[in-house]
């Protein structure tokens, strides 16, 4: 695909440096922050955020945390990506998450959540983006089994920034041939709006990932972690 920016890099630019110095000053273990990081060019921030992560995975595993905004999954999925985004080997780093994913999935009948942010889904999520690895494809089996037919709604990302983006990627593949000039209309919104605080992608980094999603020549993979890529 080739994507074209739907607005000039100088309109987010004053936007999107107040966002770079925020991230780097804040201490939070959001998993958006690595990916915002990687994403702005700057991959030494990037690692150093990521690696803090990983150090939490053994409390999201005790704390029974699996989903794909809050927890093994979104580790996971986000580490995989900056692993093939920044050339690093992601293979020891996700082994003990695929085997913890992996073993819940086996363990019977599954009793929790079948929603994309926190449940079955968003496990499914995880997998696909780790193919063609073989506990991947065994993973994704295995979700398949468990959602028995459902379907799992990709999340509604509110806010004038998501709805932009979804706009944005929308006029990108052809799907809505008018969407630009909304697409635009909704960025200078958010543009203007006091930045959300809190959120997995409706904070600061989520929407500077959107910010340079409009404003770059290069196709962000970030949003397949809400089914839009």
């Amino acid at each position: 695909m080739i994507w074209t920016p739907i607005v000039e890099a100088d309109l987010t630019e004053p936007a999107l440096g107040v966002i770079a110095t925020s991230v780097l000053a804040s201490s939070g273990r959001r998993l958006d922050i690595p990916l915002f990081l990687a994403y702005r060019g700057l991959p030494d921030a990037a690692v150093d955020r990521l690696n803090r992560l990983i150090r939490t995975a053994d409390a999201l595993y005790s704390q029974r945390r699996f989903g794909l905004f809050d927890g093994l999954a979104g580790l996971g999925w986000v580490t995989e990506h900056l692993a093939r985004m920044l050339g690093f080997d992601s293979t020891g780093l996700n082994a003990d998450t695929d085997a913890a994913l992996l073993g819940e999935l086996e363990r019977g009948a599954w009793r929790g959540d079948f929603d994309w942010a926190t449940g079955l889904a968003g496990l499914g999520v995880y997998f696909r983006e780790r193919l063609p690895a073989q506990a991947a494809q065994h993973g994704l089996k295995l979700v398949e089994a468990h959602l028995a037919g459902r379907n799992a709604s990709r999340p509604q990302m509110e806010g004038a920034v998501w709805r932009s983006h979804e706009l944005n990627r929308a006029w990108q593949t052809g799907q809505q041939t008018d969407s630009r000039a909304r697409a635009r209309q909704f960025l200078e919104t958010a543009l203007t709006a006091p930045l959300a605080e809190n959120g997995f992608l409706s904070g600061p980094a989520g929407t500077g990932l959107v910010l340079l999603a409009a404003s770059s020549p290069a196709e962000p993979k970030w949003d397949r972690l809400v089914g839009l890529s």
